[in-house]
């Protein structure tokens, strides 16, 4: 018999139970923005999340709403008594330079990031004010729990069909895998810092010998080679290449008069979905 000798020391036990504890304010925040959503303050968030991906979907991802009151989650912390230090360190929670505290996400819908465990390891928030100068998305910010570089978002749903199917289809970001989750694509995959990384790919090879780049379609402007979404695959393709997958990508076409078109605005079904063929990465960037 083989015996188990491993034992943790104690810098990692400490850091097992600092994970856990932070996996807890997660999940705590998790409900309190569902209950948020589910409020009087949250009618125009679930209305807009509903109208978007449907209501069993919202109630299925757990998409919640952070209202616009500065102190809402710094009260409900200390209702709640939650480990401030913790909720700072995940970045829910912030400290202004007179020494204030208030909450980081304002106005926004609130959709969970799940690691391969079903844990709430952070949140991508989707700003409901449409002012200018506010940034659309809000990542969680790296900590003990959460790391951008080594995260991916739909990974929680996506090993078992990659497995089945030997495919994972990238994508720019959190509403495109929601999209393609929709019309039954459960291997849709992000990452949630704009790129890829080697660590992302690795973690996911044992899983699937393919990966199929689906990027955003956007023109390129006058000082572009190529267009955004293009040069993306571009890049990535090369480093998933290396990482040892064989590279595909499926491109979808620009919007009407030539403007900007997405993964989750393209793929309105399935019908969509198997318009757009599927071409070898190789083959593709020599036509570029």
């Amino acid at each position: 018999t083989v015996t188990d000798d491993y034992k943790p020391s104690e810098d990692q036990r400490r850091l097992m139970a600092k994970r856990e504890a932070m996996q807890v304010i997660n999940a705590r925040f998790a409900e309190f923005f569902v209950k948020n959503i589910h409020s009087d303050d949250g009618k125009k968030a679930l209305s807009y999340a509903v109208s978007r991906w449907g209501k069993d979907f919202v109630d299925e991802k757990g998409i919640g709403f952070a209202p616009s009151d500065y102190s809402s989650i710094p009260d409900y912390i200390k209702k709640a008594g939650l480990n401030e230090e913790l909720c700072l360190e995940l970045g829910i929670l912030k400290k202004s330079e007179n020494g204030r505290l208030y909450g980081f996400y304002r106005n926004r819908l609130m959709i969970p990031i799940l690691d391969r465990y079903n844990q709430v390891i952070g949140f991508t928030a989707r700003d409901l004010s449409g002012m200018e100068d506010t940034a659309k998305y809000l990542n969680s910010s790296n900590s003990d729990c959460y790391n951008k570089s080594e995260s991916i978002f739909g990974i929680d749903v996506a090993l078992r069909q990659a497995s089945k199917e030997d495919v994972f289809y990238c994508v720019e970001g959190a509403p495109d895998v929601l999209r393609l989750q929709q019309i039954g694509h459960n291997n849709a995959i992000a990452p949630l810092g704009g790129n890829w990384t080697e660590k992302q790919f690795e973690s996911i090879k044992r899983y699937a010998t393919k990966l199929c780049f689906v990027p955003d379609a956007d023109p390129a402007k006058p000082d572009q080679a190529f267009a955004p979404g293009i040069s993306y695959v571009r890049k990535h393709g090369k480093l998933a290449m290396r990482a040892g997958f064989t590279v595909l990508v499926k491109e979808i076409p620009l919007g009407e008069g030539n403007t900007k078109q997405d993964p989750d605005t393209f793929f309105t079904d399935r019908g969509k979905w198997n318009l757009i063929d599927e071409e070898d990465f190789i083959i593709w960037y020599a036509r570029q």
